[in-house]
């Protein structure tokens, strides 16, 4: 007998688009279920299992930190730096979203840790 490869039986999925994979390395949202559907039973399920899920949160919130310092510098930097202020403009939008992102992410966290 020869030892073929099992190719036929292995099956690795497709590749993810690149931009599913920017979305869910920023934003956590799929990995929480729906604790306002269902019966009272699911939704307590649904709660414990976003409970057990909240370890995830501080990841995403250094992510958004991340973001915010290096979009906050390059708005300065372009500002600043090459006056070019339509472009830092740009750069202080997403300061300003990843500073609203930031607050979000927090409050769920310490909702999830504390109620």
């Amino acid at each position: 007998m020869t030892s073929q490869p099992q190719q036929m039986f292995e099956s690795t999925p497709p590749p993810e688009p690149f931009y599913l994979l920017l979305y869910r390395y920023f934003f956590c949202h799929w990995l929480y279920r729906d604790v306002n559907r269902g019966t009272y039973l699911e939704r307590a399920a649904a709660m414990r299992f976003n409970q057990e899920r909240r370890g995830y949160l501080p990841t995403y919130l250094w992510r958004w930190l991340v973001l915010l310092m290096v979009t906050y510098w390059l708005g300065v930097l372009f500002e600043r730096g090459l006056a070019m202020n339509y472009v830092a403009t740009f750069f202080f939008c997403g300061t300003l979203m990843s500073v609203v992102m930031l607050f979000l992410v927090a409050s769920a966290w310490l909702g999830l840790k504390y109620l």
